[in-house]
């Protein structure tokens, strides 16, 4: 083959077929094999506490392993209900951050990894059964931990809104009986899952106050009137495993000797003495 009036070498062609020789008989420039490491393990040395449980079914099993929801009949699983209470002004809106959110009522999961750990997926399982089926989230949030920053250390890197993940950055998927967050590599000591409120969430009667206009006295500045507006829910959820995952490089190519063909190639081109090769 000619390309512009010459002739191509030679060398490219059989350094390319060197190469592809080297991965096959092994070599330590080769990367390895890939599969996802669950931090959020106890066999990893990972702990988990939570909001609180429902019977027997505590957050323990969030991190054995197990997300089958046919285990449920087993005692697998974490359940929690609880009652949720929101007070908007008249301006409507809920005032305080994520902390302000849990007190006001959530079901929340926290795992401690046994180190800090670099992940950039989490998996959340929820149980999904004919006689539960799995409702889906109306609100819910995933945080990561990193105590390297001492001004906020807990970062929201995912949210849950009518059923839709939210990741900054990414386009918005949906959430499901087994919910994939996806996000940018964070270093995290920790992570926590909290859920605010389920699409079956029941709704309890609403507080309505009622504060009249109050003029002002020496003591006192006026005051508008306005409502204040108290609603409440009750909800309940139900897990069977979250998973924390990175991915690390666990093992190198399976070294073997080369074929007589290749070795003889091999030596051609890289000047090495010969191998002893395996019988084609």
């Amino acid at each position: 083959m000619k390309v512009l009036g010459g002739r191509i070498p030679a060398w490219p062609g059989y350094c390319a077929l060197a190469c592809a020789l080297a991965a096959v008989v092994g070599c330590s420039g080769v990367g390895g094999n890939k599969e996802f490491l669950n931090y959020a393990l106890y066999e990893y040395g990972a702990d988990v506490t939570s909001s609180g449980q429902d019977g027997e079914r505590t957050a323990d099993s969030l991190i054995n392993g197990i997300s089958d929801s046919a285990a449920w009949e087993d005692g697998e699983g974490w359940e929690y209900t609880f009652k949720r209470t929101e007070t908007r002004e008249r301006g409507g809106q809920s005032s305080g951050g994520v902390e302000n959110r849990i007190a006001q009522g959530s079901a929340w999961a926290l795992v401690k990894f046994a180190e800090p750990s670099v992940i950039n997926r989490v998996v959340v399982t929820a149980l999904n059964t004919e006689d539960m089926p799995f409702a889906g989230y109306k609100g819910a949030e995933l945080q990561a931990y990193d105590a390297r920053d001492s001004f906020s250390p807990w970062k929201t890197i995912a949210r849950i809104d009518q059923g839709k993940v939210l990741v900054p950055g990414r386009q918005s998927a949906p959430s499901g009986p087994t919910t994939v967050f996806r996000f940018n590599p964070v270093k995290a000591e920790q992570i926590r899952f909290m859920v605010w409120s389920m699409l079956d969430s029941k709704s309890l009667q609403p507080e309505v106050n009622y504060q009249a206009e109050q003029a002002a006295t020496r003591d006192a500045p006026r005051r508008d009137n306005y409502y204040r507006i108290t609603r409440g829910q009750e909800t309940t959820v139900r897990l069977l495993e979250i998973e924390a995952t990175g991915t690390e490089a666990i093992q190198l190519a399976t070294a073997r000797k080369p074929t007589a063909a290749e070795n003889i190639l091999l030596q051609d081109l890289t000047g090495a003495a010969p191998a002893a090769a395996d019988t084609p």
